[in-house]
Order: C-alpha cells, then structure tokens, then sequence
C-alpha cells in the first residue's frame, strides 16, 4: 500500500507538470526582497538582587577563532574574544552558597574552565547575547535544585559575552556595521545588550 501510494503521489506532481506545460501557462520571474529593522541595542544592568559570573576556557576557544576569522575575511580588523556569562538570583549569597553552586559543576567545569572577568580595554567593546527562551538556564537551575538540593536560587540566567577589538577605525561606526552582520545573534531569537 505504501508503495502504491508513493506511485499515486508521483503521478500526481508529473501529470499536474504535464498539464502546466501543455497548456503554454507563462512563467514570470519574480524577485524577493526583505529590508530588516535596524536592531537597537540596550545597555546591560545588572539586577541589584543579582550576581554575575564570568566564566572564561583554559583552552583556546574554537568558537570566538571562527568568528574572529569570518569577521576578517569580511574586511573588519578585529580580535574575538568569547566568555560565558551567567546571571544568578538567590534569596541570600552566603560563601556556602557559592561554593556549592561552583562545586555542582554545573555551571562551570574547573578543569576546563575558570571564573574571571570582562576586560574593557581602549578601543574594544563587549556584548551580552541572550537567548529569549533561555532553555540553558532553567535546566541549571532545576539541575542546582534537584540535583544538588540548592534550594534558595530564584533564576539562572544564561548568556554569551563576545568581546571586540578593534585594530583601527572608528570603534562605533565599525561595531555598528559588525552588529549588521547579524554574526552575533540571530535579532528574532536572542537579545543583545552592549556592556559597559
């Protein structure tokens, strides 16, 4: 039956092909056209009831070295940097606090990986990326919580920090025509906010 019904389907598209040619219907071009809306990017706050982690790789970072490489290929003359960021509220941030979430190992792994912090150098610029359907950050927190019975965590919030460097130019007018690329974040699926 599957088969036969697979042989329907064929005849089905030829003969409706058939019939579009026999009967001389015209074929127009048509072109397709899509202006995107300039994406605006906020300025990141940190809640006050919040605290931030900044987690940077021991290893070379493959990621940041693609884009890096893509983004000079394109004529920008940048460095590409790469750190996580996670953005924790708790009812209380004792030291036992702390450390318990940072020996879960689930939001960091030690061997990998280290706490650190983002550097603002002359002529650089960092941005926040965020996805809006943070699925990453509620699977740590429900992991810290019924794994590890970190009871007093409210959120987890996860994102990624990409740092620019920019050799020569304008760091603004280049950030801006960085940021058209889209390399960063898809504008439909993630937030973006510019760190300072």
């Amino acid at each position: 039956r599957k088969a036969l019904g697979r042989e329907r389907s064929r005849w089905v598209i030829f003969s409706s092909m058939k019939e579009f040619i026999t009967n001389g219907n015209p074929t127009t071009m048509h072109s397709l056209s899509y202006n995107q809306p300039h994406y605006e990017v906020s300025d990141y706050s940190c809640n006050k009831n919040t605290i931030q982690w900044i987690v940077d790789m021991i290893i070379n970072d493959n990621e940041a070295s693609s884009v890096e490489e893509a983004l000079n290929r394109l004529g920008f003359d940048v460095v590409v940097t790469r750190q996580t960021h996670w953005e924790i509220e708790a009812e209380d941030y004792s030291k036992s606090l702390l450390n318990n979430i940072e020996k879960s190992g689930e939001l960091f792994n030690s061997n990998k990986e280290f706490l650190s912090k983002i550097s603002l150098e002359n002529n650089s610029a960092s941005f926040l990326i965020r996805p809006k359907d943070d699925i990453k950050g509620r699977s740590k927190l429900e992991s810290l919580a019924n794994r590890f019975e970190i009871n007093t965590i409210k959120s987890v919030k996860f994102g990624v920090v990409w740092n620019l460097k920019i050799k020569k130019g304008n760091l603004e007018s280049i950030l801006g025509d960085i940021l058209e690329t889209n390399i960063f974040f898809n504008p439909l699926s993630h937030e973006c906010y510019r760190i300072h």
